[in-house]
């Protein structure tokens, strides 16, 4: 189990990136949101996935959701996103109009190899930037995975070996080719559920469950769950996950 651990702890420092890149990255989303300013200027850009929670890799894709009223309409508006199988002739044409508007604007910025892929659920827009050569993904609206990367990195705020874990596990899954559900497999996402899962229920448990902890609260006499609805669904957590730093120092 000591060896297992020291080669997770290798294979977790070999690959997480160093402070340097981390910087570069944060510059190269401070640079697209002033080339979005003028076109979209009500358009907000976040991070999400690894690129938030702090799972990312070493020149690993940067993943960014573009929050844009332009198009709330028709991807992620208050309920579940429609359905694209679903989307009229001219809401699909208005989908595309508006994502190859972003790509022309990326590609006046000087930004290499830009593809749309405006029919996706959610629709995508792939590109490499031209200075740090990192290849980027801006996806529109996606507001339920920026709360299940916030809520990912909420576990990784109680018990710092979380990262760890997650990540080792990740980074397996990767090596064998078993993490893209578009070819039937499991998504990194689903890899870090359950890698959270295995530490909650550890006889002596690394993190407790955010989405139940705090939840629950009394009106009139009876037990009333808290929710917090995100594209039609509850994706409530507990608020503040640093205050339960050390939950699982009984188990070192």
């Amino acid at each position: 189990l000591r060896m297992l651990s020291e080669d997770a702890f290798r294979v977790f420092r070999e690959n997480y990136p160093e402070q340097d890149e981390l910087a570069t990255r944060s510059e190269l989303l401070g640079r697209l949101r002033g080339i979005f300013l003028e076109e979209f200027p009500t358009a907000r850009l976040w991070l999400y996935g690894s690129s938030l929670n702090g799972l990312c890799a070493r020149s690993g894709d940067l993943d960014i959701c573009m929050e844009c009223q332009d198009i709330a309409h028709l991807i992620g508006n208050n309920g579940k996103e429609t359905n694209r199988l679903q989307r009229t002739k001219d809401e699909k044409a208005e989908i595309e109009e508006f994502v190859t508007s972003v790509a022309h604007a990326l590609e006046r910025a000087g930004m290499c190899d830009v593809e749309t892929i405006p029919f996706a659920r959610v629709p995508v827009v792939k590109f490499v930037d031209f200075k740090s050569r990192i290849p980027c993904d801006i996806c529109f609206n996606n507001f339920i995975a920026l709360r299940n990367s916030q809520m990912i990195r909420g576990y990784l705020a109680v018990d710092p070996r979380l990262r760890m874990l997650i990540y080792v596990v990740k980074k397996w899954a990767k090596a064998r080719g078993i993490n893209n559900p578009y070819q039937g497999t499991l998504s990194s996402y689903c890899y870090a559920i359950m890698s959270i899962f295995v530490c909650q229920v550890l006889d002596e448990p690394l993190v407790p469950c955010l989405q139940e902890l705090g939840r629950w609260t009394m009106q009139n006499g009876r037990p009333v769950p808290q929710r917090t609805i995100v594209q039609g669904y509850d994706s409530y957590f507990f608020p503040q996950p640093e205050l339960l730093a050390g939950y699982g120092r009984r188990n070192p």
